[in-house]
C-alpha cells in the first residue's frame, strides 16, 4: 500500500492495458551527502539517519506514483500520533 492504495493491482486502463508502478524512490541527505536511498513499497515507517550530525538535512521523493503525504518526526511514537 502506498498513500493507502494498493500497489501494483492489476487495474486496467480503457486500452485494457494493466497498469504496473515501478514505485517510489525516497532519498534522505545531510549536507550535501546521500546518507540513504530507499525504495518504498508500502506504508511502513522506517527509520532515518541521526541528522543532528548535520547542519542541513532534506529529502526527495520521485517515482511513478502520485505521493500525497510524507510525514517526518523525530520518533517512531510522534508517527503512531500524526497517523
Amino acid at each position: 500500500m502506498l498513500n493507502a492504495d494498493p500497489l501494483n493491482e492489476a487495474t486496467l486502463n480503457d486500452d485494457g492495458a494493466a497498469l504496473v508502478y515501478l514505485g517510489v524512490t525516497f532519498k534522505f541527505y545531510g549536507d550535501g551527502v546521500l546518507l540513504l536511498e530507499k525504495t518504498i513499497s508500502d506504508n511502513e515507517a522506517f527509520r532515518l539517519p541521526a541528522a543532528n550530525a548535520y547542519r542541513r538535512c532534506y529529502f526527495e521523493v520521485s517515482g511513478d506514483i502520485p505521493v500525497v503525504d510524507v510525514a517526518i518526526a523525530p520518533s517512531m511514537e510522534e508517527l503512531d500520533v500524526a497517523a
